[in-house]
């Protein structure tokens, strides 16, 4: 691993933090709460690929519930560091020779995949820990995070890569 590497790592990774702790709407049914750190680890896994997006989901998230008292860090750190590895698997990843609406198509699929393993991950934690009423109710601020973690990621890679994605 580059020095260059290791440091954009270290730069999402506190990025993903301050931004999950900072934009926090608490779910009080499931003990849980919304926030928009889900927007960075999915672009982290764009940027940096998957063995740093599965850090920076992991590591990142991780913090931010510990710094919450959220009890559940551990499974955050494994659900949010699959979804930053979800996000930076190669075919998804962006390819500069490629017609931008491929580019963008990879990409949305990466970010829906991604998404879509955090809601289920949490899910699974729910069901597991309390009870199937929790598990159903964690679903819809999930999907919601989850939805607003791809648009965002789109939107941030589209502005700071400086390339039109449709």
């Amino acid at each position: 691993m580059k020095v260059k590497q290791i440091a954009q790592a270290g730069m999402f990774t506190a990025l993903v933090a301050v931004v999950t702790k900072i934009a926090q709407v608490p779910t009080p049914l499931t003990q849980g709460y919304i926030n928009l750190g889900d927007i960075f680890v999915i672009f982290g896994g764009f940027y940096t690929g998957r063995g740093c997006g599965f850090f920076i989901g992991g590591v990142g998230s991780a913090l931010a519930d510990i710094l919450s008292g959220y009890p559940f860090y551990y499974v955050t750190f494994l659900v949010k560091g699959l979804e930053g590895y979800a996000a930076g698997l190669p075919p998804f990843a962006y390819k500069p020779d490629l017609p931008k609406a491929a580019n963008g198509l990879r990409l949305l699929y990466g970010a829906l995949i991604a998404a879509a393993i955090m809601v289920c991950g949490y899910f699974l934690l729910h069901i597991t820990v309390f009870n199937s009423v929790k598990a159903f109710s964690s679903l819809g601020p999930n999907v919601v995070q989850g939805a607003a973690g791809v648009a965002g990621a789109l939107l941030v890679f589209n502005k700071t890569v400086n390339k039109k994605i449709y």
